[in-house]
């Protein structure tokens, strides 16, 4: 397959590929998970860009983007190199979608910055992950920094087990197979620093705070596989729940890359959301001008 799609970059180093209807009332921005690329979001792309303004970002230290200064960087500081970037690209409030870690940034950033957002997707987030998981989660964060310390890439078999151990179609093989790519070429630079430092920030995470999801104001969807083991469907119910505004999306059949394996699925469930956002705000935008 070996897809890479052309690039640009913010003045601060966030690469980013851009395509879509230059008239397109609403932006859609996606953010993909740990040790990926945008490229992850291949299908989404194609689709959601014959209707709409569609940014892909590489996250800090993957793909194109330059990574973060700070070796042990907080959750928050991916969320903050999203918001400055966006300024840059798209100052008026857009929709956003994240996978993985992308989509714990992506909470973070509609906790802190909720004006700027129509709604969001989190695609496989986690939440109240219990100690033991996450110990194990800890334990590949260090064999990863650990490999990349010393200028090597950790053996990507094991994730991609995880990922398409179900695979057995040409098309999902191909799949596993750029990924494969992806998580050893880390940044396409032969360093796998960002890629560790993204997964030990992923790491140390439990998901939000309850409270934190309680005070979502933007409409939501928390969508993840039937099948994920660490993404759970109970975790993306449990966050439905709390947030007030707040839908959940079971794709079944689907593991942690629904993505690229369950496009279809997704993009179905992405765009009666999408629509149900648009339509809102069309009408919200008629009804202002009839009482002007």
């Amino acid at each position: 397959m070996g897809v890479s799609l052309q690039r640009q970059h913010t003045s601060a180093g966030l690469a980013y590929h851009r395509c879509g209807p230059s008239q397109a009332a609403v932006s859609l921005v996606l953010v993909h998970g740990v040790g990926l690329r945008l490229e992850s979001w291949l299908p989404q792309i194609e689709a959601l860009s014959q209707r709409y303004d569609v940014i892909a970002l590489d996250l800090p230290g993957h793909g194109a983007s330059a990574r973060l200064t700070d070796t042990r960087p907080r959750l928050g500081a991916y969320a903050e190199a999203l918001v400055e970037g966006l300024a840059e690209l798209c100052p008026q409030p857009f929709y956003l979608i994240g996978h993985s870690l992308g989509a714990l940034i992506t909470l973070e950033f509609a906790a802190r910055w909720p004006e700027r957002l129509l709604g969001f997707t989190a695609l496989s987030a986690i939440y109240q992950r219990d100690e033991a998981a996450r110990q194990a989660v800890m334990a590949r964060a260090e064999a990863l920094q650990h490999a990349a310390e010393q200028g090597q890439v950790a053996d990507p078999e094991p994730t991609l087990q995880r990922w398409f151990g179900h695979a057995n179609t040409p098309d999902l093989e191909r799949w596993a197979s750029e990924c494969r790519t992806w998580l050893t070429q880390a940044d396409g630079q032969g360093s796998a620093l960002g890629y560790a430092q993204a997964y030990h920030t992923f790491a140390r995470q439990y998901g939000p705070a309850p409270e934190q999801v309680a005070q979502l104001t933007t409409p939501c969807l928390f969508a993840t596989g039937a099948l994920d083991p660490n993404s759970t469907p109970a975790m993306s119910q449990a966050l439905a729940r709390a947030a007030p505004q707040g839908q959940a999306l079971v794709l079944q059949g689907a593991a942690h890359m629904a993505q690229l394996t369950h496009s279809a699925d997704l993009l179905k469930g992405l765009s009666a959301h999408l629509d149900t956002i648009v339509n809102t705000n069309q009408s919200a935008a008629l009804g202002a001008g009839l009482h002007t």
